[in-house]
């Protein structure tokens, strides 16, 4: 049986609509990015969590944007850019480990962070915390 690559590529509405609805589980599951938005909401309050928020989902959106444009078929077609995708994530999980390691003694209230700072992490979080 032969694949053609414009199938690769493209996704059908039911498809689609089954794919955003399994990444609303994934993203309401309690999961570390769930628990990152609590954080930051007890942390600096209700407008850092909602900020918080509205980055795991910009995120969600562009990874399934990126889903329906065929990034899968970009990774078959180019595996290095994968192996570069992997190896920059890797290395941004190994930095937040040190980060939280180096600040495990600092109290929380302490490193409590301005309410406009808590979109972006979020959004560069959430690949990486939802899965």
């Amino acid at each position: 049986m032969s694949v053609r690559s414009n199938d690769l590529a493209s996704m059908t509405i039911g498809q689609l609509l089954a794919f955003n609805v399994a990444l609303l589980f994934a993203i309401a599951s309690p999961r570390p990015a769930l628990l990152m938005a609590v954080q930051t909401t007890l942390r600096s309050g209700r407008a850092a969590g909602i900020a918080v928020g509205a980055g795991l989902g910009l995120m969600a959106a562009t990874w399934t944007l990126l889903a329906v444009s065929g990034l899968g078929l970009v990774f078959r077609t180019l595996p290095w850019l994968y192996v570069l995708m992997r190896t920059a994530g890797a290395l941004y999980l190994l930095y937040l480990a040190y980060r939280m390691w180096t600040n495990a003694a600092t109290p929380a209230q302490a490193r409590s962070a301005p309410r406009r700072y808590a979109f972006l992490p979020s959004r560069f979080s959430s690949p990486l915390l939802s899965s």
